[in-house]
C-alpha cells in the first residue's frame, strides 16, 4: 500500500491535491482514503466545542493551540502521528493508498518516514489562503513547514487546478501505484 504524505502552508492546495490523488486512484479502479494529523485535533475539538467539522466554521486558532499543548506541555510529541499510524495500519486492510493531507511539522514527515515503507513526500507550495490572522501565520505550524526538506516531489500551486492536476497526474504516472 501506497502513503502519501502533503505537506504546506494552510491553503497551499493539500486538499486539491490530495483530491486529485484520490480521484487518480478511482479512475484505475483502486481505492484511496485521506486522513490527517489533524483529524483527532478535530475530533476533540467537536467534543469540546461542538465544531462541527466544516472548513468554514473550522476553529483554526483552538486546533493549533491543542495541537501545541499536545506536543509541549503534554510532552507527547508523536501522539497523533502515532494514532495515524494505527489507522493506516487498518486502512492498509481496505485501501490501495492512503492520503495524509496536512503534514506541518518536520517531525510529522520523519515519523512517518522511519514508520512507513512505500511513502512518498509530496511538498505543496502556494500561499492562498488570506483568512488567517497574523497570529495563526505565526504559529509553529505555518513556520515550520519551511523546516520540511526531506520530501520526493515539489509542486507548485498557482492557483490554476488543471495545470496543479496535470503536475500531479505527472508524479503519479511515474509511481508504481
Amino acid at each position: 500500500m501506497k502513503v502519501y504524505v502533503l505537506v504546506g502552508k494552510s491553503g497551499s492546495g493539500k486538499t486539491s491535491v490530495a483530491k486529485i490523488i484520490s480521484e487518480y486512484y478511482e479512475a484505475k479502479n483502486k481505492k484511496a482514503v485521506i486522513t490527517g494529523f489533524s483529524d483527532y485535533l478535530k475530533l476533540y475539538a467537536h467534543i469540546m466545542l461542538g465544531y462541527d467539522f466544516k472548513e468554514e466554521t473550522k476553529p483554526r486558532t483552538f486546533l493549533q493551540e491543542f495541537g501545541s499543548y499536545i506536543r509541549t506541555d503534554l510532552k507527547m510529541n508523536d501522539m497523533l502521528a502515532s494514532r495515524l499510524l494505527t489507522d493506516i495500519d487498518i486502512y492498509k486492510h481496505f485501501y490501495d493508498a492512503v492520503i495524509i493531507n496536512d503534514a506541518r511539522l518536520p517531525e510529522e514527515v520523519n515519523f512517518m518516514k522511519n514508520h512507513l515503507n512505500d511513502l512518498k513526500v509530496i511538498k505543496v507550495s502556494g500561499r492562498m489562503n488570506q483568512k488567517l490572522t497574523l497570529e495563526q501565520l505565526g504559529h509553529e505550524t505555518e513556520t515550520r513547514v519551511d523546516e520540511v526538506n526531506n520530501f520526493d516531489y515539489f509542486i507548485t500551486n498557482d492557483g490554476n487546478y488543471s495545470g496543479l492536476r496535470a503536475r500531479v497526474v505527472s508524479i503519479l504516472e511515474g509511481e508504481d501505484i
